[in-house]
């Protein structure tokens, strides 16, 4: 059996460790839940995650209330977009850099203060639109150096073996909140209180316990070692830039990475517009669209977790395969959405585009993880990472193209690009699809 000695960059374990993942396999335990330390790390990572989302749904419930303008919610998803994309790749040389535990330790407890004063302000009715527009920047901007810290500090949790387990139950919790968070703070801001702003104060209250749940999680999951870069930042900035450029499959698998997040995500941020206008459904229909995917999304994000890393070797398969499928996928479901009209049929489309899009990304993700060593891990993740701050920009340039052709057509144009993008990678690429692991597992 291996042990974490076996594992690059993983620490010993004692027998007690070794019964107790012996144990958690004989009775189906997913493989990175088989480790205590990854147990306490995910729990704490559901907490705040799920802190967070209910400080997104809030903040911008918050500004309409004050406001009731639609520029000022625009302004609002800029200053929550614009730090992640300009910061991500700073945010990774940090990572290399400090220790990685007190850099999430200290972002999460700066982001809950910056939420818990929100809520004060919000209590005692002084909150002001820029106390809104001041939270969402500071918790953003930590974001940036938080985010590739957390992707960077799990895998020493784990032998390598679970990873892809990880990578999926990460994304698990991500696909759960990003349902759950919102409707229990819509539950709490419309029922606690007679006045909107004593329940939206509640809200916050709670989430920023959220993220003081994964300080407490990081204080008891402690590891050995600090930042493995030394000298100039500049410096590790630039070395991490040369490590992704000189590395052909890691380059491809992030330019893939990127093309995805131009083109394979127009149709969720455009989704009211298929909804209301394309299929003439009411808002009850959209959220039954939103939810078809996210159900797809969970259902083999669930699958992955519980899969031991034999079944998965081809990740290469994973990431081109399900980048084609998924662009076919939105294609057929804006042109049927258009032509045909069928709520049901869209529904259909909503959950394998769910599934695939979660294939890829699990896929991607996972082999980053596992291609990288932990000196370049923060640097390499910090760039992955602006891979979810530029995804609203796909939106935005799909809607200019739809002022020409069309919503429906806009997007399925977007679903080819990621088709092309990814027969392009391959073509370019060949070895992309063989990306695998051959790593020992565990017996």
């Amino acid at each position: 059996m291996a042990t974490f000695d076996d594992e690059p960059g993983m620490g010993p374990v004692d027998s007690d460790q070794e019964d107790t993942v012996r144990r958690s396999r004989a009775i189906g335990i997913p493989p990175a839940f088989r480790h205590p330390k990854y147990r306490a790390y995910w729990l704490g990572f559901f907490l705040a995650v799920s802190g967070h989302q209910i400080f997104q749904f809030v903040q911008f419930v918050l500004v309409y209330e004050l406001t009731g303008s639609v520029v000022a919610l625009g302004v609002l998803g800029a200053a929550n977009a614009a730090p992640t994309i300009l910061l991500g790749v700073i945010g990774g040389v940090f990572a290399d850099r400090w220790e990685k535990r007190r850099l999430i330790i200290t972002t999460q407890f700066v982001s809950g203060t910056a939420v818990l004063l929100l809520a004060v302000l919000t209590s005692v009715r002084l909150v002001e639109v820029w106390h809104v527009l001041a939270v969402a920047i500071v918790v953003s901007t930590v974001g940036a150096f938080d985010a590739p810290a957390r992707s960077a500090y799990y895998p020493k949790l784990i032998p390598q073996s679970a990873m892809i387990s990880a990578v999926a139950l990460n994304s698990t919790i991500w696909q759960a909140t990003r349902i759950i968070g919102p409707a229990v703070a819509g539950v709490i801001v419309g029922t606690v209180a007679d006045v909107p702003l004593d329940g939206m104060a509640v809200a916050l209250y709670i989430a920023a316990g959220g993220y003081v749940a994964m300080v407490v999680a990081m204080l008891w999951v402690r590891l050995s070692g600090h930042g493995e870069s030394k000298g100039n930042p500049l410096r590790n900035l630039v070395d991490g830039l040369k490590y992704i450029r000189a590395d052909r499959n890691l380059f491809t698998l992030i330019m893939l990475a990127f093309a995805s997040a131009l083109f394979g995500w127009s149709y969720v941020i455009l989704m009211p517009v298929f909804a209301l206008d394309v299929l003439g459904l009411e808002e009850d229909g959209l959220g039954a669209l939103l939810a078809a995917a996210g159900v797809g999304a969970t259902v083999i994000t669930v699958t992955l977790a519980v899969l031991d890393i034999p079944l998965l070797q081809r990740r290469g398969w994973f990431v081109v395969g399900g980048s084609i499928t998924n662009g076919l996928l939105i294609i057929g479901f804006a042109l049927t959405a258009d032509r045909v009209g069928s709520f049901p049929l869209a529904l259909v489309f909503m959950f394998f585009l769910g599934f695939t899009q979660m294939v890829y990304t699990t896929g991607t993700m996972g082999s980053i993880q596992l291609m990288i060593p932990d000196a370049m891990r923060g640097r390499v993740l910090g760039v992955y990472g602006i891979v979810w701050g530029i995804q609203p920009l796909s939106g935005t340039l799909v809607a200019f193209i739809a002022r020409y052709v069309g919503v429906p057509a806009a997007v399925a144009i977007g679903g080819a690009a990621l088709v092309t993008a990814a027969v392009l990678a391959v073509m370019v690429n060949p070895d992309l699809r063989h990306v695998r692991i051959d790593e020992q597992t565990e017996d």
